[in-house]
């Protein structure tokens, strides 16, 4: 009995030294920033446009102060509704998107002038 209870201590704790750690950690320079998003209709079709912030060259410098701005990449969606046209902004950014920093939006007058409500879907 004693033997059982020392086996099933030792299991957990090696479990729990071994699942507790930074196994799911989002690293920033594996996220793109939104800074900016855009949006227009041209052609039956909503365009969403998306300014990127990758801070990549700024977060392997360890302290160092960078030497110049973290470049900026504008990424394009298109789609039938809105929400098609953001969700093609997912499937081609090759990181994670962070949409927390968004500081500007953009609406285009042909896009003021579509039903909107019936386009958020």
């Amino acid at each position: 009995m004693k033997i059982r209870k020392l086996f099933l201590i030792s299991i957990i704790t090696l479990f729990s030294s071994v699942l507790s750690g930074c196994w799911n950690i989002k690293e920033v320079q594996d996220t793109y920033y939104v800074a900016a998003l855009g949006m227009d209709y041209k052609d039956g079709k909503y365009i969403a446009y998306a300014q990127l912030l990758d801070f990549s060259n700024v977060a392997r410098l360890e302290g160092a102060r960078p030497d110049k701005q973290p470049p900026v990449w504008i990424g394009r969606g298109e789609g039938i509704t809105m929400t098609e046209a953001l969700n093609q902004l997912y499937k081609d950014a090759q990181q994670r998107l962070f949409w927390g920093h968004v500081s500007t939006l953009i609406l285009s007058n042909k896009l003021l002038k579509q039903d909107i409500k019936t386009s958020i879907v």
